[in-house]
């Protein structure tokens, strides 16, 4: 038999997946379970919040934790945090050492015997499957809705770690969007090259400056000039290899000082409808586009605009939100991706084998997430789609 996770354990415990009726603690004392909690995803602390359990005909009400062996409650240092004061059961695959929090021994219910093993052997072999979308398979046998629900969590996610990512970047910053913009034209390999670059770059020093000014100001402050061979990088980490020429960090960064000098772009969020934006978004591109063919400088490709749409006014919308409380450029952001065709990549193409039908750039950023933060890392059970295939 394989190994217990804790995962399945919660996953056990939130659906209420129990064999018998009647429970009883390892100590042999009748507990009725009243409340089994919400599941704790996003705070600190137990891992089933608002719990309710009656145990000699009191009713106790608090926090429930789940370990696969009751010491790793020592293992994890709970004992240490007082976050798990109020926890009023202690539920394991296998009692192995007693556990006091705040000077009270914690009552626990062993759920070896509880188990329906016939579910977990399934759940493991499900878990083995090669398919790096487990339930390419089983998409059919479920309302699309819990795929439309991963799509729109894991959007989120994408999105809440970029802000993070970007967020440190932001100080000193007059013009945010200069940073978001500034993490787009870097892409995957080279954006924090182009955060660090940035620092020492403020969008304020770039104002008077003709786009060759520009260009050679950004250059001398990458430290691209001592590593300008495509099969290395230079101190900040700049990425030639592993990407096509016309992605170079040399061309994007003078595809940047060109389009850095459009002033219109510090004012443009505030155009008004998102088909605005992207109106106005594309004019700046295209006039920039023209500009940089003049002088010999590769335009702008009608993907890497929707890419600088996608990863750069998108994410900062998102973070306006956020900043300012105010749910009208969250609108905006998910309005923008909505009428954006989406990308073409080798995570979008597995979606499409497994039959999913990607309509715009919402789906497509939605299901790298969800490849990303659950699919890669075979998080079947925190993923509503594995979920409700592994219910039936």
């Amino acid at each position: 038999m394989h190994p217990m996770t804790e995962d399945y354990l919660q996953f056990v415990w939130n659906n209420k997946r129990i064999l018998k009726p009647q429970l009883k603690l390892n100590d042999g004392t009748d507990i009725e379970i009243l409340n089994f909690g919400s599941h704790n995803t996003l705070l600190k602390g137990p891992d089933f919040k608002h719990g309710s359990i009656r145990m000699d005909g009191i009713t106790f009400y608090g926090h429930i934790e789940i370990h696969v062996k009751s010491s790793d409650w020592y293992v994890h240092k709970h004992h240490l945090d007082e976050n798990y004061n109020n926890v009023i059961l202690h539920v394991v695959y296998q009692n192995d050492k007693d556990v006091y929090q705040n000077g009270l021994k914690l009552p626990v219910l062993e759920m070896k015997e509880l188990i329906d093993l016939e579910h977990w052997d399934k759940h493991k072999s499900y878990m083995e499957n090669s398919n790096q979308i487990i339930c390419k398979n089983d998409l059919d046998s479920i309302d699309p809705v819990f795929l439309q629900s991963m799509i729109g969590k894991s959007l989120l996610e994408k999105l809440n770690d970029r802000i993070k990512l970007i967020q440190s970047y932001l100080n000193n910053q007059p013009s945010p969007l200069y940073v978001f913009l500034a993490a787009a034209f870097g892409s995957n390999l080279n954006k924090l090259a182009f955060l660090e670059l940035i620092r020492f770059v403020p969008h304020s020093q770039l104002a008077h400056l003709t786009p060759s000014q520009r260009y050679k100001l950004m250059v001398s402050e990458s430290g691209m000039l001592t590593s300008i061979s495509p099969d290395s990088k230079g101190p900040n980490q700049w990425h030639f290899k592993g990407t096509r020429p016309k992605n170079f960090p040399t061309v994007r960064l003078k595809q940047f000082a060109h389009l850095m000098g459009e002033s219109e772009l510090d004012y443009l969020i505030d155009v008004g409808s998102s088909e605005k934006i992207i109106e106005a978004f594309n004019l700046i591109f295209d006039k920039s586009s023209v500009d940089m063919e003049r002088v010999g400088v590769q335009a702008l490709s009608k993907g890497f605009k929707n890419g600088l749409l996608i990863n750069g006014v998108v994410p900062f919308l998102w973070y306006r939100s956020e900043i300012s409380g105010n749910e009208y450029y969250r609108n905006m952001a998910i309005e923008i991706l909505e009428s954006i065709a989406p990308e073409n990549n080798s995570v979008l193409k597995k979606w499409k084998n497994s039959g999913v039908i990607i309509e715009n750039a919402y789906d497509s950023q939605g299901l790298m997430g969800l490849y990303r933060y659950y699919c890669c890392r075979k998080k079947c059970l925190s993923c509503a789609v594995g979920n409700k295939i592994l219910k039936n």
